[in-house]
């Protein structure tokens, strides 16, 4: 018996002298890959921890950063249509708020989902001043559709105004946009539209336009002050593929000599024009 004992012992020792345990041990790379990792989570949890305490301590309750005059401190530039006491109400800011208890990037996608908003560009300056500005969509046309007040800006976002449009050109649209209502994006010949109206606001073209009628599929018909009209297209109009400084090019070529033709001592007394081909021509009927 005692023989066979030591005959394991003798087992249990290496060939080098060393005793065995029976636990292997990790290899020299899963020792680094482990000490590593568990100094990163080791850092990742100091830091996060640091972070949630100065967050707590300076943003929550200290009154470093706490507006306590908003007329003062809060500084919002906005235009016709969207007031001071609006933006103060939506971004949740009064008397005694900490502006980093806000979520500032919330409201502000919050409020670009307003169509009447074309941008919102947020300002802060430490310790405790706000500035917002506001840039409101500015009208180019009236929309013949829907609700009375709609109108468009020059990037076809239709949107509602009441004030100071009346001078405002109306684009009569196509049954797609029979009950476009505010938020909706024109395009197709409604587009054109736009880009008619736009171009022929230059200060340098002589006639004034009142109507472009959308409501065709290859031209627009435009309607003068002085009640004149006349068939429209330019090369380009409503092709993608065309780079959109080449169309307005064309564009303004083809408006030019729409109104150099209207205004040539023959062309004074024809009230219906036909330009959409290379050639502009005064027609003898009337159109539809």
């Amino acid at each position: 018996m005692n023989l066979f004992k030591k005959n394991v012992n003798r087992n249990k020792r290496t060939a080098g002298g060393r005793r065995t345990t029976g636990v292997r041990e990790l290899p020299p790379a899963a020792r680094f890959l482990l000490v590593w990792g568990g100094c990163l989570l080791g850092t990742v949890l100091l830091l996060y921890g640091s972070w949630t305490l100065f967050k707590n301590y300076y943003f929550k309750t200290r009154s470093l950063f706490v507006i306590s005059d908003v007329h003062k401190d809060v500084t919002i530039t906005s235009g016709k249509m969207i007031k001071p006491d609006l933006i103060l109400e939506r971004f949740g800011i009064s008397n005694g708020v900490n502006q980093f208890s806000v979520d500032i990037d919330q409201r502000r996608e919050d409020l670009m989902q307003t169509p009447n908003i074309r941008d919102v560009r947020i300002k802060r300056t430490l310790p405790d001043k706000l500035d917002v500005t506001i840039v409101e969509r500015e009208p180019v046309a009236r929309i013949s559709a829907g609700a009375r007040g709609l109108v468009s800006d020059e990037t076809g976002v239709i949107f509602m105004r009441y004030a100071d449009i009346a001078m405002l050109p109306v684009i009569r649209v196509s049954d797609e946009f029979a009950q476009a209502k505010p938020g909706d994006q024109l395009s197709g010949m409604e587009m054109a539209a736009i880009e008619t109206v736009i171009n022929a606001q230059r200060p340098d073209f002589p006639l004034r336009l009142v109507e472009v009628n959308a409501q065709k599929e290859d031209y627009l018909l435009l309607t003068f002050s002085d009640y004149r009209k006349a068939r429209f297209a330019w090369k380009g109009m409503n092709n993608p593929s065309m780079k959109r400084g080449d169309s307005d090019i064309y564009l303004k070529e083809k408006l030019d000599n729409l109104a150099k033709a209207m205004g040539s001592a023959i062309g004074r007394g024809r009230q219906i024009w036909d330009a959409t081909l290379d050639r502009i021509y005064a027609m003898p009927v009337v159109l539809e």
